[in-house]
């Protein structure tokens, strides 16, 4: 799969952090300066909600990673 793809689990979108504009790379975003946590990053919250921790800070699509695949 792309990595840049939105992931489809049992007919379930769940955005993927190399998607969002906030990712910076490594397990890492502007939510998660440290680490993301891992039900984020293994996608089993999708951090479209507040999550403890993201400084306000949730999932964003990068329209511009998305139309560039």
């Amino acid at each position: 799969m792309n990595k840049l793809d939105i992931d489809i689990v049992d007919s379930y979108e769940v955005p993927s952090c190399s998607t969002c504009i906030h990712y910076l790379g490594e397990s890492k975003c502007k939510a998660f300066k440290d680490n993301i946590p891992f039900d984020i990053i293994y996608g089993l919250n999708d951090h479209i909600n507040p999550f403890k921790g993201d400084n306000g800070i949730q999932y964003e699509k990068d329209e511009k990673l998305i139309e560039n695949k």
